[in-house]
């Protein structure tokens, strides 16, 4: 038997051989991770409403306004009944005591960032990430207004007086909170954690106002009649002002004295309060920033003669 020839031999032999590789599997897409908004925050880091002093509560460690007509009632009511329709509303499942209930009050929520996570009561916020052109529209408006930027709205629906949220705090993560009253006016209730402080030992007490009052009568009617006894000398005329204008200070101890304008002293400051109750009205807002969160609870009660729904926009500004 004859042997092959030599040059196949070798020409089959020296064929490289293929090598198969193993197909990687595909890899699969991570999801973006979430993150929560922290408590601690550098001032650098955030930016709240200023300038609106006329605006401001007088609440005792607390830095609040209140825009009682920030948009007017006519479009407040159409931006009302636009946002009913949205699809994203829906009822979220709270853990109260370890036990799930199911909230009365309808929500939806949007953030600007597909990563921000936003959790209460024990569960997680369904989010959404694009807005609709109405909802960017009035967050836009509301940006302009205050001048502070805001990365996450949560719309809270009351369909009638029988819906509403207990005596509560926000985290203490949320720097600034806005929120937009649409629809129906409710009642809107703030509670100091601590008791107001008693009056200063230093002040007059009821008791004692007549008997200041008479003493300071008395004083009067002494001085008058110790100017009587004076010879009268003709009065220098006042000094001008600046502005070229003297004004006459009218007060119970100094009768006639010429002061400057500018030199007037400004109005006392209303008193602090340590609880406030008042109607949020169709187009109003309300402000809560800095460390309100951490002295102050807020609430929306049941009112039975409120039949017609309203719905608030809380804009926040989370820093993670």
């Amino acid at each position: 038997m004859s042997s092959p020839p030599l040059h196949a031999a070798t020409a089959h032999a020296s064929s490289p051989r293929k090598r198969t590789r193993p197909s990687s599997p595909p890899q699969a897409h991570k999801p973006k991770q979430k993150r929560r908004a922290r408590v601690t925050v550098h001032p650098d880091e955030t930016t709240q409403v200023t300038g609106q002093d006329r605006y401001k509560l007088p609440l005792a460690d607390a830095d609040a306004y209140y825009f009682p007509d920030f948009v007017d009632p006519r479009t407040a009511q159409r931006w009302h009944d636009e946002l009913l329709n949205l699809e994203e509303w829906y009822q979220p499942t709270l853990k109260i005591y370890g036990k799930p209930v199911t909230q009365s009050r309808k929500i939806a929520a949007f953030a600007t960032d597909p990563s921000l996570d936003v959790n209460y009561s024990g569960t997680t916020v369904r989010m959404s990430y694009d807005y609709p052109p109405l909802l960017r529209e009035i967050q836009d408006l509301v940006e302009a207004k205050l001048d502070v930027k805001f990365n996450h709205v949560m719309l809270n629906l009351y369909e009638n007086g029988q819906i509403y949220i207990g005596n509560h705090r926000d985290n203490r993560e949320n720097r600034v909170i806005a929120s937009l009253s649409l629809g129906a006016p409710r009642t809107f209730i703030l509670t100091h954690d601590k008791t107001p402080p008693l009056a200063s030992s230093s002040s007059l007490s009821s008791a004692s106002l007549p008997k200041a009052a008479a003493a300071k009568k008395k004083t009067r009617a002494a001085r008058s009649e110790s100017a009587t006894m004076r010879p009268t000398l003709p009065s220098p005329p006042p000094p001008s002002s600046a502005s070229g204008v003297a004004t006459v200070k009218d007060d119970d101890d100094h009768h006639g004295d010429v002061t400057d304008a500018s030199s007037r002293a400004p109005p006392p400051p209303q008193p602090l309060v340590y609880s406030h109750r008042f109607t949020l009205e169709n187009g109003s807002l309300v402000v809560m920033q800095g460390t309100m969160q951490q002295h102050w609870k807020h609430q929306i009660p049941k009112e039975k003669l409120v039949t017609q729904s309203r719905i608030s926009l809380t804009f926040r500004q989370l820093v993670f």
